[in-house]
């Protein structure tokens, strides 16, 4: 790893890129090659400037930047996000937050499989954030995505990627939560370094940190469905950490049987009870789904992960 910091620190290369985008190129390039072991601010020519963490926690986010001159010549700063172009739209991500590891799942290593799919009529993205995995469905050629949101902040930046990729006439945005009720009002815990990670669990936000809460209404899945005339959903994603249980035991199999491919992150904790998730499976199994996991990491030994898969 040395040797890798000697070697962006004297690549001339670098510098001048630096040079072309940074009001102070010699500070930046020390920062972005790991030199620098505190937190750091960058100034654009452009206009703007975003303070970033630890050298660490971006380095795949600016190793990405650095490999193709035209990312770079396109960064520019909006709201407190980093824009940079991507096939013909703009990806914004934050410097504090997961937003570039979900660019890095849904768009670089497409663990969605939306490349595969073909076409899809209707896509219903539970868990949606920024906006990533909605915006890469409907550039795929989805004809309908439903995104839920509940947390603002995201939101925005989410409206602004539907508007980027001009596909904001194909996706409805809606900020509520869902759970397995409807009309109630649910703290949302907002996680303070993974942007990724805001849950209905306080003890599953608060793994990075607590950043407070955000109060917002509640609708389940099955009246989602029913207010907004969804009869066949092509797709279902469902990242909701730690929601998903409650989300699918208290929907009926007769809506569930409307969902033809289901991709669901299933997130787990000393706390849950050990027999929510075989619970899980066996309702969706029950409904007619044919399941397949993938394990995931674990999270500082405490959170368990796995992506649950289900076809027809």
């Amino acid at each position: 790893m040395r040797m890798h910091r000697l070697g962006r620190l004297f690549s001339l290369e670098r510098y001048r890129y630096c040079r072309e985008l940074f009001a102070h190129p010699a500070q930046a390039h020390l920062a972005l090659t790991g030199v620098t072991k505190k937190p750091f601010t960058l100034e654009f020519k452009s206009g703007g400037q975003l303070d970033f963490p630890k050298f660490r926690k971006v380095r795949s986010l600016w190793t990405y930047l650095f490999s193709d001159p035209a990312r770079l010549r396109g960064l520019h700063v909006v709201d407190g996000a980093l824009g940079f172009p991507f096939e013909g739209t703009t990806i914004y991500v934050r410097p504090v937050s997961f937003d570039f590891p979900i660019f890095t799942e849904v768009f670089l290593e497409d663990v969605y499989q939306l490349k595969t799919l073909g076409e899809l009529e209707t896509v219903v993205d539970l868990g949606a954030n920024i906006g990533l995995f909605s915006t890469r469905a409907a550039m795929l050629g989805a004809k309908r995505v439903i995104a839920i949101e509940p947390v603002s902040a995201n939101r925005a930046l989410a409206e602004r990627h539907f508007a980027a990729a001009k596909v904001a006439d194909r996706v409805t945005l809606i900020g509520k939560a869902v759970t397995g009720t409807t009309g109630e009002t649910v703290a949302i815990h907002l996680s303070a370094e993974n942007s990724g990670a805001h849950s209905v669990d306080r003890d599953m936000a608060g793994i990075q940190g607590d950043a407070g809460v955000e109060q917002v209404e509640t609708i389940s899945l099955a009246d989602l469905f029913a207010e907004h005339g969804v009869e066949r959903c092509d797709l279902l994603k469902c990242d909701v950490e730690g929601a998903e249980f409650e989300i699918v035991l208290a929907t009926p199999p007769e809506v569930l049987q409307t969902i033809a491919r289901l991709a669901m992150e299933v997130h787990l904790t000393p706390e849950t009870p050990a027999d929510r998730y075989p619970a899980l499976k066996a309702h969706l199994e029950a409904s007619g789904f044919t399941l397949e996991e993938e394990e995931g990491p674990l999270f500082e030994g405490y959170l368990q992960q796995y992506m649950l898969t289900g076809t027809r």
